[in-house]
């Protein structure tokens, strides 16, 4: 059973602090031969999450041994210096920070937009909509949950006179967009569909209207993580793309099956609305009902992957 993730908000307005994670396995694999600099090797059967070696600027190894030293260093760290940026609608800046000589790139986000509906950008209208630092905190914080560790580490922090969230910058990564383009191919298709069959598990539950090939990144050891997760958790119990839930890893149905209300309505709290959790949790109940139909039409072996 999970245990609490307790938010210890005396540090900078609310810094969030994990006392416990729980640790699962997500496997991965994607592609075959890349650009100069992305050069892939034989992807690990496991990613635990204390086993990612994160790098910094100049690509050299950091010392962080877990996804906790990664947040202790983003909550600590001064920062050097700091640029705005721009991609889609929304602002962000990139800040280079600095702790006792470790350096390291991150992504300072601070746009809080809640409102309904508003216009997408694929023509439908959401009848509840989200675009929020607080979101990518509540993302990043079910991932963990769910034992996903598919979200970079993310904190909550000022900067520069903002309240918003830090997240460790995904150096040597790509975009998934930018492989496509390149007509890069996985070499193990039915791997990489089962990442995205979780992928799209985890975004509808969250209710993330906006996962698109800008928004995954591939790391040069076939990582798959999820950025950008500003537009979810919209106060909507509908799920927004239920034909995509067709099957996942049993880890993640266990985690589901097994989500602790308690826990997840003190980790989101702080960040969402009552009536957005509460939709969390709707939309929860749908996956679950649509995957145990799934196993009564095709059976389980035919819904559930290792």
């Amino acid at each position: 059973m999970l245990k609490a993730i307790f938010l210890d908000f005396s540090r900078s307005k609310g810094g969030i602090h994990q006392e416990m994670r729980k640790k699962t396995i997500f496997g991965l694999a994607l592609f075959i031969t890349l650009v100069s600099g992305f050069a892939l090797s034989p992807s690990p059967i496991a990613r635990p999450a204390e086993d990612y070696t994160w790098l910094g600027p100049t690509g050299d190894a950091l010392p962080f041994e877990s996804f906790q030293e990664v947040e202790d260093f983003l909550l600590e760290a001064g920062v050097a210096r700091s640029k705005t940026r721009r991609e889609g609608v929304n602002k962000y800046k990139k800040v280079v920070l600095d702790n006792g000589g470790v350096w390291a790139n991150g992504l300072f986000r601070w746009e809080n937009v809640v409102k309904r509906p508003e216009l997408l950008a694929r023509g439908s209208e959401a009848r509840h909509f989200r675009d929020s630092y607080e979101s990518e905190l509540a993302a990043y914080k079910i991932s963990e949950i769910l034992g996903l560790n598919s979200i970079p580490p993310t904190v909550y922090r000022d900067i520069e006179g903002r309240s918003g969230s830090v997240q460790i910058w995904m150096e040597k990564a790509m975009k998934e967009m930018d492989l496509a383009r390149k007509g890069e191919r996985p070499p193990d298709i039915g791997s990489w569909n089962r990442q995205k069959r979780d992928m799209y598990v985890f975004d509808n539950l969250i209710n993330n209207v906006d996962r698109n090939q800008s928004n995954i990144l591939i790391d040069k050891d076939w990582n798959l993580w999820l950025i950008d997760n500003t537009r979810s958790f919209a106060m909507d119990s509908i799920l927004p793309a239920p034909d995509k839930v067709s099957q996942c890893s049993r880890s993640l149905w266990d985690a589901i099956i097994q989500l602790d209300e308690g826990l997840v309505r003190e980790t989101l709290s702080p960040l969402l609305r009552g009536a957005e959790v509460d939709a969390f949790f709707e939309r929860r109940k749908e996956i679950i009902e649509i995957l145990e139909n799934r196993v009564s039409e095709v059976g389980e072996s035919q819904v559930f992957y290792d």
